[in-house]
């Protein structure tokens, strides 16, 4: 089999520091599958998070693994995200995610797409807490029989690349119109709402509708000049 993983970007990542440090850890994505070694496993750079964002735009793949000739029988691709430990320089696992390889083998080479892939927090490295955001990551995985890969059409690794590296500045709005039936929160059956978007790592929200369960906001709330990929298949 051959594996091919585009990792364009992550977002809404959780931030990791190391005991006693102000500063983020920077992180990697490392994609395997089967029992993770060598040989079957692909290690992304490490990369600083800022308010949550990372950009690698790497495209890195395995020419040749092993695998069951029977599709039940493959393992899943696992994507890891670790933080970087600050003394050893190894990584320690923060969340995951596991694609069943039958759904890339379905699509095979010349289909594949661009896709978020929501991560899910690893509970047994105590990194992050309950409630936290694990984010996504953004690949573009293929995966097929080697033979067929050589057959299949998969663009050129430049062309690849250029699609999430070409960016334009884009200004993205959000217009917050009402809401009705919400909880309360407060001993008198109300609450005081408000709505919060969070875009590529910045934050914004509207004004507090005080004691009330069915709000009226009509705002627009907006995000200036954001660097998004031109092909829109890339963007967040």
């Amino acid at each position: 089999y051959t594996l091919k993983v585009l990792l364009v970007a992550g977002s809404e990542l959780p931030v990791v520091r190391a005991r006693g440090s102000v500063k983020a850890s920077e992180m990697r994505l490392v994609v395997s599958i089967g029992r993770r070694c060598t040989e079957n496993s692909i290690e992304f750079s490490w990369r600083p998070v800022t308010r949550g964002v990372a950009t690698w735009n790497e495209l890195l793949w395995i020419p040749s693994i092993e695998l069951p000739v029977v599709i039940d029988d493959i393992p899943d691709i696992c994507l890891h995200l670790e933080a970087k430990h600050p003394s050893k320089g190894k990584g320690r696992l923060v969340c995951f995610a596991r694609i069943p390889a039958a759904r890339l083998l379905r699509k095979q080479f010349d289909t594949a797409e661009p896709i978020w892939e929501s991560l899910r927090r690893e509970p047994g490295t105590g990194i992050t807490a309950p409630g936290i955001n694990p984010g996504a990551v953004l690949t573009q995985i293929a995966f097929a029989l080697r033979q067929d890969a050589l057959e299949l059409n998969w663009p050129p690794d430049a062309k690849v690349l250029n699609k999430a590296q070409k960016t334009a500045p884009y200004c993205v709005r959000v217009y917050v119109y009402q809401a009705k039936n919400l909880p309360s929160s407060d001993e008198d059956g109300m609450l005081d709402a408000y709505v919060k978007v969070r875009f590529r790592g910045e934050k914004l929200k509207t004004k507090v509708a005080s004691k009330t369960t069915a709000p009226l906001f009509y705002e627009t709330l907006q995000f200036q000049s954001h660097e998004l990929p031109i092909d829109k298949r890339y963007g967040p």
